[in-house]
């Protein structure tokens, strides 16, 4: 008697007529052998639902699940431009649409990606950070773009974000990544690693200190939004955001809805160098040793703070918070 095929104990018709074949030899009279087969018909249709159900689920899934768009830096994927919106006069909020509704760009909290482009015969290359909203992430991906305009010293202005500014709807670009020395993991749990090669070294903090200057505030927005929308109540932040004036500041109603929403856990502060409204409320000046000692968390147990800005304005503030007693491990600058 050879094995059955395994494949036949999925199948209900043949699970029922076995039943039924079987049933002959034990059943010894007719109303016995009726009852079997109504008890036969009834499993073996509840084992037909309970198997198109299961197979249902997993077409479903399958096609439901999100997928990431970015399979590596060395691999370029192509998206296409659906929305441009500007945010201040000089910073734009470009979307771009993901092969498929189900689709999430795949950059986690802390990483970046590459966007790549032929500009004047020449291959230029350029790092961004997605800002999908808070519950947002899926079919599309933002990403906020710092237009550099042209000037007597470089005529031609930002190569990229000239490119950038002058993508019509539906043109595409080519992205590529993730990438990065940084990763929130969640639960105040920072992966960060010491160069591209290295390992990474986990770090648990419970307290957040941020410091963005102008467009360096995308690098904190989604860690921010991992970090919120987490049950625990650690770790706590502190956002600084620098800018020239409060019509430069980017993101800054966001920022302040995500305040009020958590204001147990999030802190937002907000500086300009020249205020234009008379009833300004914020701070005004550069960003100094004053300031990061008012607003950042104190130098002590499970801390890190986050830099993410212009050069000169990164420089400064590691020179003011290691004056303050931080330490090296506890200042990350992207």
């Amino acid at each position: 008697m050879g094995t059955p095929d395994a494949r036949k104990f999925y199948d209900p018709t043949w699970i029922r007529d076995s039943f039924q074949r079987n049933a002959d030899k034990i059943l010894d009279t007719p109303q016995k052998k009726h009852n079997a087969k109504i008890a036969v018909g009834v499993i073996g249709g509840g084992l037909g639902l309970f198997v198109s159900y299961k197979l249902y689920r997993c077409i479903r899934e399958h096609y439901t699940a999100d997928v990431q768009t970015l399979k590596g830096i060395d691999t370029p994927v192509k998206v296409k431009l659906i929305s441009k919106k500007a945010v201040t006069a000089d910073t734009r909020r470009l979307r771009f649409a993901l092969p498929t509704p189900h689709h999430t760009v795949g950059v986690p909290p802390g990483n970046f990606l590459a966007v790549t482009a032929d500009i004047n015969g020449k291959t230029e290359t350029r790092f961004y950070t997605p800002i999908d909203g808070e519950h947002d992430d899926r079919g599309h991906m933002d990403l906020l773009v710092k237009i550099y305009p042209p000037t007597p010293e470089f005529p031609g202005g930002g190569a990229m974000s000239q490119y950038l500014e002058h993508l019509k709807i539906g043109d595409e670009i080519s992205i590529s990544g993730p990438a990065g020395l940084i990763m929130y993991m969640g639960n105040g749990i920072f992966d960060i690693k010491a160069n591209p090669k290295s390992s990474p070294i986990s770090k648990t903090v419970r307290r957040i200190g941020m410091v963005a200057g102008g467009s360096g505030v995308s690098a904190m927005i989604p860690i921010l939004h991992k970090m919120l929308n987490e049950k625990s109540e650690t770790p706590k932040c502190s956002l600084l955001s620098t800018n020239k004036t409060e019509k430069d500041i980017i993101l800054g109603d966001e920022l302040t809805k995500m305040a009020s929403k958590h204001r147990h856990r999030l802190r937002v502060w907000y500086t300009v160098d020249q205020p234009i409204c008379k009833d300004w409320k914020y701070g005004v000046g550069m960003v100094g040793a004053e300031l990061l000692r008012d607003w950042m968390p104190k130098p002590e147990g499970s801390v890190l703070i986050l830099l993410c800005g212009p050069k000169a304005m990164v420089d400064a503030c590691k020179a003011d918070l290691r004056s303050l007693h931080y330490t090296e491990d506890m200042i990350f600058a992207f």
